[in-house]
C-alpha cells in the first residue's frame, strides 16, 4: 500500500440520518424507518471503511450540526463540518477545498475495499477516481489548490446522470490532467441495488443487520 502525503485526508459527504430525507427512492419500497436505519447503517459503515484506510476522516454534514448523529460522530473522533448549500458539485467542491490531497466518499457505496482509497504512485496533480456501475463515480481524489481544477471536476456538470464519469474522465484529458482509475464498484439508490446488496458478501456489519430486518429481501 502506498503511503500518501500527511496531507491526504477523506471527507465522508452525508446527511443527518431524518425520515423523509434520506434513501427516499428506496423508502417508497421499504418504509421511511428502514430507509433511515438503512441511510445510518451505511453512513457508518462508510466511514468505518475510511478509517481502515489509515488516513484522517472528516464529514461534510448536511443537517443539524448538533443533533446525535452529529455528536455521535464527534464522540467517535471524528471532525463534522458544515455542508454546502448548492448541487453536488458545489458541495464537493467546499468539502475538499484546504492544502493537500482530499479524497470525497459518499455513503450509497458501502462495499469498497479500504486499500482502494491509497492508490500507488499518486502524483501530486493526478485526479483518481472511481467509476460506478450507475455511470457515476463512487469516490474521486484530487488537491484543488491546483489551479482550474475544482472547475474541471464540478462546474456546469449535469449530476445523477449515467454520463457523469465519462464527462469527467473527457475534461481531464482535455485540460492534460493525469488520471488514475480506482476499481468499479456500486451506490445502492434504487430497490434493485439493495436486492443486489443483500446477495453480496462483503456487505457485513450493521448494514447487513438493517437488511435482515427488511420484510422482503432474501439472505444470500
Amino acid at each position: 500500500m502506498a503511503v500518501l502525503p500527511v496531507s491526504t485526508r477523506i471527507v465522508v459527504l452525508t446527511k443527518v440520518p431524518v425520515p423523509g430525507t434520506v434513501k427516499t427512492r428506496l423508502a417508497t419500497h421499504i418504509g421511511e424507518a428502514s430507509a433511515t436505519a438503512l441511510h445510518e447503517a451505511m453512513a457508518w459503515e462508510t466511514l468505518d471503511r475510511a478509517r481502515a484506510s489509515g488516513l484522517p476522516v472528516d464529514v461534510s454534514l448536511a443537517g443539524d450540526l448538533d443533533s446525535p448523529f452529529a455528536n455521535q460522530l464527534r464522540t467517535s473522533g471524528i471532525a463534522v463540518y458544515a455542508q454546502e448549500n448548492g448541487d453536488l458539485g458545489a458541495r464537493m467542491s467546499s468539502a475538499l477545498r484546504g492544502p493537500g490531497r482530499r479524497i470525497a466518499l459518499g455513503t450509497d457505496c458501502v462495499v469498497f475495499d479500504p486499500s482502494w482509497l491509497v492508490p500507488a504512485n499518486v502524483e501530486d496533480e493526478m485526479v483518481s477516481i472511481g467509476p460506478a456501475d450507475d455511470g457515476g463515480y463512487w469516490t474521486i481524489g484530487a488537491d484543488l489548490s491546483i489551479p482550474g481544477l475544482s472547475e474541471t471536476l464540478f462546474s456546469g456538470m449535469t449530476w445523477s446522470e449515467p454520463t457523469v464519469y465519462r464527462t469527467t474522465i473527457s475534461r481531464l484529458d482535455a485540460t492534460g490532467h493525469p488520471i488514475q482509475c480506482l476499481p468499479n464498484c456500486y451506490d445502492v439508490d434504487t430497490i434493485e441495488d439493495l436486492h443486489r446488496l443483500m446477495q453480496d458478501q462483503r456487505c457485513t456489519g450493521r448494514v447487513r443487520a438493517v437488511l435482515n430486518s427488511i420484510s422482503g429481501l432474501k439472505s444470500p
